[in-house]
């Protein structure tokens, strides 16, 4: 049978860097591990920087008592600086017993939380979801509000707007209805410091408002794993130039929101600052 279960907790004016140092590395894991009173006989098997083994004993008690037992326990721990999170991955008892484990770090005003969630994890990330925004802008020196709107939402450029993303791939216009196209691609995601590649199939519907100057992008990833609503507006700047801002609005599983808000909002800023290389004849 699987399990799942998970918890949180904030630790107070502890910077992200710290908290992440001490709740992953090699040179504080027997501590960690030691936390649990259940735990002795640590033994640290290798250190490969950011993938450890350990071992250790788990002295379980049932019946009141009545019951004692020494569970033996073996641990891979990978760490992924980039994204701040951890895998724990562990076969209790000889493989009686497997638990994964996410413990990911975010930081907020005060502090840091970091969350985790165990065996079975897959349905913990259909079952809870949370929000996530961010946003960007960039000017278009030069640039008429009229053309920058054309091809920064017409199905004529679109896939060279999505191709402006290093993730995107196998580019497929669906329809085309004028204001209103759909289309679909991959995203080539890695995580765990690229232990962890996964290819994400995302339909899109782009609708836009030629008299308002906006666009509004409506994606399903994964098949309703992240769905992501985006808007795209247009202003013209006194200089002649053009202000375009993005914002975005998505959910996606509890466990993944913190990479997800990180990855997605780096990616939203490099892909609109490689925006000038569609108008290139105004810079030349």
């Amino acid at each position: 049978m699987k399990f799942q279960f998970g918890h949180q907790v904030v630790l107070p004016s502890v910077p992200i860097d710290v908290a992440f140092k001490r709740l992953t590395s090699a040179a504080y894991v027997e501590r960690v591990v030691r936390v649990s009173d259940l735990a002795s006989d640590f033994q640290l098997i290798s250190n490969k920087g950011n993938v450890i083994r350990y071992q250790f004993v788990e002295n379980i008690s049932l019946m009141g008592g009545l019951i004692k037992k020494r569970v033996p326990i073996i641990v891979k721990q990978t760490i992924d600086r980039h994204n701040m999170t951890l895998l724990y991955e562990s076969d209790g008892n000889k493989g009686k017993i497997l638990i994964t484990k996410w413990r990911i770090f975010t930081p907020i005003e005060t502090g840091v939380v970091f969350t985790f969630d165990k065996l079975d994890t897959t349905h913990k990330i259909k079952a809870c979801k949370m929000k996530f925004d961010f946003g960007h802008e960039i000017v278009l020196p030069s640039v008429p509000i009229d053309v920058a709107f054309e091809r920064l939402t017409s199905a004529s450029y679109v896939e060279q707007v999505v191709r402006l993303s290093d993730l995107a791939d196998e580019f497929e216009l669906i329809s085309n209805e004028g204001d209103v196209i759909r289309y679909q691609f991959v995203e080539n995601i890695s995580m765990m410091g690229g232990l962890i590649k996964k290819r994400l199939p995302i339909i899109v519907k782009q609708i836009r408002d030629r008299n308002k100057m906006t666009l509004l992008y409506e994606s399903d990833v994964d098949k309703g794993t992240v769905t992501i609503v985006k808007w795209r507006s247009f202003k013209a700047t006194e200089d002649g130039g053009t202000l375009v801002s993005e914002t975005v609005d998505g959910e996606c599983p509890m466990l993944y929101q913190p990479i997800t808000k990180r990855q997605g909002h780096n990616a939203l800023i490099e892909g609109m600052n490689k925006y000038p290389t569609l108008f290139k004849e105004f810079y030349i």
